[in-house]
Parts: C-alpha cells; sequence; structure tokens
C-alpha cells in the first residue's frame, strides 16, 4: 500500500511540474520595466508584439524543481516550452533561469552569476565573421574603427617581451573581419538562449604577440580571413576554464552536471539546430539559436502576414532537419540577382519562395 501511494506521490509531483509551463504576451509594465533597464532599446529590431514571455520549470543542480521565466520570439515558443519539457523529464540542471531586467535590479547581470538567459536587445559584441551552414555573415562590436579598438592592448604578465592581451573592457571581441555596420545578436530578436554559462564557456582568440597584431591589421584592411599557428584562447566567464575539456565523465574524475553536449540533439529536434558549440571562431557552447537568416524571416513573415504562417514555415524547417539532417535553407535555388539570400528571395519574390518550400514539403510528405 506505502509502494502505491508513493508511485501516485510521484506522479502527482511530476505532473504539478509541467503545470507550471505557461505562454503569454507581454504585460505593458513589463515593457516599460525593460525600457527602463535597457533590455530594450530605442532600435529594438523586433516588433515588441511579437515577444512572449514563457513561465518554465527545470531542475537546479540541487536536484529542486524550479521556476523561472524567458521572453523569446513568438514563433518559437512552443519549441521552448517542449525543450524545457524534455529536460524536466532527464532532470538536466540549470543553475538558474531569470529575466535580464530582473538580474538589474538585483546588481546581478553579470555572466559569471551563470543565470540562463534569452531575449536581450543587444549587439554581437564579437567583432568578424563567422559561418552558418555554408553562408557568411559579419558582425561589429560598434562604429569605431576595429584596429582603434583592438590597439587596446595590455602586456601580459606571462610574458612581457611579446604576448598581448585584450583589455576587460572589449575582452568580447575576437580576431575578426572588418565591416562597416553592427549586427544585433539573435537574443535582441529571442531567437536565442545561453544555457549555463560557466558550465559552457565561450572559447574566443586573440593574436598572441605584436607581429600577428601587424598581420592582422593588414589582414583586416584587406577584408580577408586570416588563420594563426599560434595564439591566445581566452574563455568567457573566466570560471568557464574549469570546463575547458569537454567530456562530462572522465575517469577518475567526479562527473561534471549542466554541460550541454547531451542536450544539443534536443534543441536541434525542436528547431534550434545552431549550436555555439559547432562554430569556429567564437566557439560558444552556452549558445543555441534558429539560423539566422531563418530567424529573420520568420520576423519578416509574422510582420507581414500572420504568426501562423510563420509558425508554419518553422515547423516545416524542424521536419525537415529531423528528416535530412541538414538545413532547408540549403536547398532552395536562390537566382543571383537575390544575391544568395533567401531573405531577399522571400521579400521580393514571395511566390518563388512558396513554390519551392511548397515542393520540398510535398517531396517529404512533411
Amino acid at each position: 500500500m506505502k509502494k502505491k501511494y508513493l508511485i501516485i506521490i510521484l506522479i502527482s509531483s511530476f505532473a504539478t511540474a509541467f503545470s507550471e509551463f505557461k505562454i503569454s504576451p507581454l504585460k505593458p509594465e513589463q515593457i516599460k520595466l525593460m525600457k527602463e533597464y535597457k533590455v530594450i532599446s530605442k532600435n529594438l529590431p523586433v516588433d515588441i508584439h511579437n515577444l512572449r514571455m514563457l513561465n518554465i520549470n527545470y531542475y537546479n543542480f540541487e536536484g529542486k524543481v524550479k521556476n523561472g521565466q524567458l521572453v523569446v520570439h513568438a514563433t518559437i515558443a512552443h519549441a521552448l516550452i517542449d525543450i524545457f519539457k524534455d529536460l524536466l523529464t532527464i532532470k538536466f540542471p540549470i543553475n538558474n533561469i531569470e529575466l535580464i531586467e530582473q538580474l538589474f535590479i538585483k546588481n546581478k547581470a553579470d555572466v559569471a552569476n551563470n543565470i540562463t538567459i534569452s531575449f536581450y536587445d543587444r549587439e554581437i559584441k564579437h567583432v568578424g565573421i563567422y559561418h552558418r551552414h555554408d553562408k557568411v555573415y559579419a558582425s561589429k562590436s560598434s562604429p569605431k574603427s576595429l584596429i582603434a579598438n583592438i590597439i587596446k592592448l595590455f602586456k601580459s604578465p606571462y610574458n612581457n617581451d611579446k604576448s598581448y592581451m585584450l583589455n576587460d573592457d572589449i575582452e568580447m571581441q575576437s580576431m575578426y573581419t572588418k565591416i562597416d555596420t553592427p549586427l544585433k545578436s539573435l537574443h535582441a530578436y529571442g531567437f536565442a538562449i545561453d544555457i549555463n554559462p560557466i558550465q559552457n564557456p565561450i572559447l574566443y582568440f586573440i593574436a598572441a604577440n605584436q607581429i600577428q597584431l601587424t598581420q592582422l591589421s593588414k589582414s583586416l584592411n584587406k577584408n580577408s580571413n586570416m588563420q594563426f599557428d599560434q595564439g591566445l584562447a581566452r574563455y568567457f566567464p573566466r570560471q568557464g576554464i574549469r570546463y575547458a575539456n569537454r567530456k562530462q565523465n572522465r575517469h577518475g574524475l567526479k562527473n561534471r552536471a549542466g554541460m550541454v553536449e547531451n542536450i544539443v540533439e534536443t534543441f536541434a529536434k525542436h528547431g534550434m539546430n545552431d549550436w555555439g558549440g559547432d562554430w569556429d571562431m567564437p566557439i560558444d557552447h552556452m549558445h543555441f539559436q534558429v539560423p539566422r537568416e531563418r530567424a529573420l524571416i520568420l520576423e519578416e513573415i509574422t510582420n507581414t502576414e500572420s504568426l501562423d504562417n510563420a509558425i508554419e514555415y518553422f515547423n516545416i524547417t524542424r521536419d525537415y532537419y529531423n528528416l535530412h539532417k541538414k538545413q532547408i535553407d540549403s536547398t532552395f535555388v536562390i537566382p543571383e540577382k537575390f544575391s544568395g539570400s533567401l531573405l531577399e528571395l522571400y521579400r521580393k519574390d514571395p511566390k518563388s519562395f512558396y513554390s519551392q518550400l511548397r515542393l520540398l514539403k510535398q517531396n517529404d510528405n512533411i
């Protein structure tokens, strides 16, 4: 009899944990607070009415079920709910989930506090060029000269003659290609999430000495990529260096929880199949997002058509990935006049965009 009651209690508590999941529009007072703490800027790249508040449950590192909130784009709200239900089922531990504005209020808005976050209207802090599924996008942290930023160096105490490191105020900047316009992070659209930053740090690289810095300057002025055979690797946050070795289970050592490698496929199967751990520079272990061009198309469809149409497109791209293990974007035939951009194809020739989408859908019986 006791065993029967125990089973009933366990089932009841688990059902209660799942009942806390909820999606709701942003309230006016919430938007006001986000603006007050500059979580929303004056040049917000997304329609604020396209954002949703998620109420979710998760296990913390002490094995207790906790409640948290995230702001995400409406098109992926249900996908995130499904993801966090899966994480709850496998008891994947998350240190803390909290809204950025609440962190500012508590003076805890520091990545070192190991907070899992989603929406935050900001530019990409890394300077440069990075790869996303055979497409290239450029980024820059500010309109100022890239070289002027990189010259802000100090000599490393480990090598007083030749070793240089970036100053803390531009710590997140890396060796990348100069462009003219800042690029908004997908966090600013609600299409990205960072999980357990300390257990899943960003790894980035900088020039090891003045000679390489000069070479970097010349390369950037030519708007080209370059590779170094030596350099400095930096971890952000700094505490993340303890997780430089990405094996969760190591012989003779205590198992380390909260590392995301085991949940990459969980995010991918629900449509967030661009993981920062697959990138070359930076290697952003904490970061999951909808592929950038797809995210921009989803925002466009939401604004020009309807949210339902955007969700349908998102679901098709998700199902295609699960079936073929590759991105649907690479299968589109894009005429040269659209500069190889699927977003431009949608904007200027939606008929062609949707006819190709319908054909792919029919062929796969999605």
